[in-house]
């Protein structure tokens, strides 16, 4: 069963219920305490390993790591100080750019790789240029950021994943599940070319936001891939659409005790001794569940797959 509570209903429940109008508590302070109160409830549940994370995502597109930035995306590009400007995001130092600048009727005016060597983490980057480049000026301008040297991944910036379980194909004769093989360490991952023994296998490691896959040069070419995740709850953005809130709904009663009791309190009035009673007894739940949980991450052994 999902839940049946969105976020904008909690909301509205609450304000009622503490007899509390929209300025006394900002909307975007009410967000941040509904989140921090739905992500402390998430971790006793996954500390607890509650199987109401464990997912399987939707078959996936495997695609090289890029990011392509059309020539809108583009402010500006100057060829005598090699530095490039993008209307949105950032660069990071060290990514690899494929650059091409064509003019009005489409004509090549330079074709050139460049460095981001400094600017990361702003929109404007000075580039190590290597080959003959030119101005954007009029001219359209477009940008491939190879992210990864990894040729193959799974993107997973559109979703809310804590671990990645296990991925697989049907790759195998009469469409059979063809598990793929979990590396842990990134050295081994980075080196897998040099081993025979997975010259006829396809590995991944978790990386951030994708899981990269290595295809080893003589395993069967990928199928439909999947992946199992533990996952985390999406966030609150807005109360302005009816998102469900991702919790059992048997701990609906939870958050909105533990949300009320921050919504009183920002508003400078008393919690009810019920409510404060019931907030006191999920504190003591928390913490003996964060005390097991440190205990089994200390005794745990360190080798991975």
């Amino acid at each position: 069963m999902k839940n049946y509570l969105t976020f904008r209903a909690l909301d509205s429940a609450l304000l009622h219920k503490a007899s509390l109008n929209e300025n006394d508590v900002i909307p975007a302070l009410r967000i941040t305490m509904i989140n921090q109160k739905l992500m402390k409830i998430y971790r006793l549940l996954d500390g607890l390993n509650d199987p109401w994370y464990h997912k399987q995502g939707l078959a996936v597109t495997v695609a090289g790591d890029v990011e392509f930035l059309g020539t809108a995306s583009i402010t500006s590009y100057t060829a005598s100080t090699n530095t490039i400007v993008r209307s949105a995001g950032s660069w990071i130092n060290g990514q690899l750019l494929s650059c091409v600048i064509n003019n009005g009727s489409g004509t090549l005016v330079a074709n050139f790789l460049g460095i981001v060597a400094s600017g990361g983490g702003t929109a404007t980057a000075v580039l190590t240029v290597i080959g003959t480049d030119a101005d954007k000026s009029s001219n359209t301008m477009n940008v491939t950021v190879l992210k990864s040297p990894a040729a193959a991944v799974i993107d997973l910036s559109a979703t809310y994943v804590k671990d990645i379980l296990r991925v697989w194909d049907n790759g195998y004769t009469g469409g059979k599940p063809r598990i793929f093989t979990q590396i842990k360490d990134p050295q081994i991952f980075s080196v897998l070319h040099r081993d025979p023994f997975f010259d006829g296998r396809v590995a991944w490691f978790h990386r951030g936001d994708t899981v990269e896959l290595y295809i080893g040069a003589s395993a069967t070419a990928l199928a439909t891939v999947n992946y199992e995740y533990r996952g985390k709850p999406t966030l609150c953005a807005d109360f302005d659409s009816d998102v469900v809130i991702d919790l059992p709904p048997e701990d609906n009663q939870v958050l909105m005790d533990e949300v009320l009791s921050e919504y009183l309190q920002a508003a400078n009035k008393e919690v009810p001794p019920d409510v404060a009673a019931r907030t006191l007894e999920f504190s003591k739940r928390y913490e003996v569940a964060m005390n097991d949980l440190a205990k089994q991450q200390a005794t745990r052994g360190v080798r991975g797959g």
